[in-house]
């Protein structure tokens, strides 16, 4: 896979980073207007009633761009999102070990726009799983990319109400899960259920969930 197209996100699921690992390269869109219902603000974790959403509270207006969206400061949602994700991994292998990573980044990152908020998320996580897929920001924006503009549009496919058996390539890697002898499998959660249970080897869970269009040619 050449170059990934993807939205600002929240926590994004699983399948996002997985093809923001295989991609030679990404690019962020920054040049959109804001879209509700979507992982631009919001991200989907499990616990133990089953699978609950955090959103991030914006100052929303109509046709607003994506850059100039500001995070609003009501109900402490800081302190209850980071008490939401605690409360449903804390039981977890890895929670300790990536605690003091993350929870600054939601309780105390002062960030007051939205997209640099999530990008800040994009960049710690990468560090922590060592993604190292070149990303840069789009310049302009474009409804429609041709196939010749080698690039994967995903930033309507990577979306809670689309459903993820369309994505190219992708077959998401069953992975231990806090609540999975409840549950099931739960597929295309947050990256955070990811990291949380798999650890390090999260970078083969998300290496496998993602088909190699190379090697199926050579098939």
């Amino acid at each position: 896979m050449s170059e990934v197209l993807l939205t600002t996100a929240y926590f994004a699921p699983v399948s996002y980073y997985a093809f923001l690992l295989r991609a030679q390269g990404a690019c962020i869109e920054q040049c959109e207007h804001y879209h509700k219902q979507s992982w631009r603000n919001r991200c989907l974790l499990s616990a133990a009633n089953g699978p609950i959403a955090l959103t991030v509270p914006v100052e929303k207006e109509n046709d607003q761009d994506i850059r100039r969206v500001r995070i609003t400061e009501k109900d402490n949602w800081r302190r209850r999102h980071w008490q939401s994700i605690a409360s449903a991994y804390q039981s977890s292998p890895f929670f300790e070990y990536y605690e003091d990573d993350l929870r600054p980044l939601v309780e105390d990152s002062g960030q007051e726009l939205l997209f640099d908020f999530n990008e800040a998320i994009r960049r710690k996580i990468c560090e922590l799983l060592d993604i190292q897929t070149p990303v840069a920001l789009t310049r302009d924006y474009k409804a429609d990319y041709l196939s010749s503009d080698r690039l994967t549009d995903l930033r309507e496919a990577i979306h809670p109400k689309r459903d993820f058996h369309l994505l190219p390539g992708y077959e998401p890697r069953p992975y231990t899960q806090v609540f999975e002898g409840r549950f099931g499998f739960q597929p295309e959660l947050s990256i955070l259920d990811l990291l949380f249970n798999m650890g390090p080897e999260s970078l083969l869970v998300l290496r496998d969930s993602v088909s190699d269009p190379k090697k199926e040619r050579a098939l």
